[in-house]
């Protein structure tokens, strides 16, 4: 009998990677590989929904989610990037770990309107 396979991982937010200012999103892991269950530790950089630098679940199936969070842009703000991190570890000894990264794009809710004069 082998090594057992590592671990690979699938990170996604919800609805999409960008929304607009006041709307909501969810932060998604996937699993594959490795013995279960799964420890998933999410990390954020910089301000981030509720301020939870270090959300550690351990999840009986291959997904683990975080979130919704509503982001909103500060006055003037034109748009934000908000990043993740999570640190999916396996059940085996000794333990495999895998970790992937998440970008969310905050874009303005009003649209840019540029007048031209008239020629």
């Amino acid at each position: 009998m082998g090594p057992l396979p590592g671990i690979t991982a699938t990170c996604k937010t919800l609805p999409s990677n960008r929304i607009k200012s006041g709307e909501e999103a969810t932060w998604y892991a996937t699993a594959s590989g490795g013995t279960t269950p799964y420890t998933f530790t999410w990390k954020s950089v910089g301000q981030f929904g509720d301020n939870n630098v270090n959300n550690k679940k351990t999840e009986n199936s291959n997904e683990s989610k975080w979130g919704p969070f509503q982001y909103t842009l500060n006055l003037g703000q034109k748009s934000d990037k908000k990043i993740a991190t999570v640190d999916i570890t396996d059940n085996s000894s000794p333990a495999k770990t895998t970790q992937c990264t998440i970008t969310l794009e905050i874009g303005d809710q009003q649209p840019t309107i540029i007048e031209v004069p008239p020629r």
